[in-house]
């Protein structure tokens, strides 16, 4: 039987994963956006959520297009990405990237 101090370990430990999920749960609603009447996210903010490059999400969507259905990812138009530049703090960086089309 566990004692006093391994119990309040336990429940010590299961309180801080229920708000590293509240954490992970308010970063992702945050980066939400609305593009063509749907709610995204750019490969840019599934990235940093994930803790990894930009373009290691895009090798893994080109690799593994089977895991996608069709219409789950869209590139952003020119003037689609300087809507969002000038919305989105965040995604300031996005503004010197030349990755869209016209």
């Amino acid at each position: 039987m566990p004692n006093k101090e391994q119990q309040t370990l336990k429940a010590n430990a299961k309180e801080a994963l229920r708000k590293a999920a509240i954490v992970k749960f308010n970063a992702i609603e945050e980066r939400i956006i609305t593009l063509r009447g749907e709610k995204v996210l750019l490969d840019s903010d599934v990235a940093e959520l994930y803790g990894v490059q930009t373009k290691r999400i895009n090798e893994a969507v080109t690799n593994n297009p089977d895991r996608f259905p069709d219409g789950y990812v869209f590139e952003l138009q020119n003037t689609e990405k300087q809507d969002v530049v000038e919305i989105f703090d965040h995604l300031k960086n996005l503004k010197f990237s030349n990755q869209v089309r016209n």
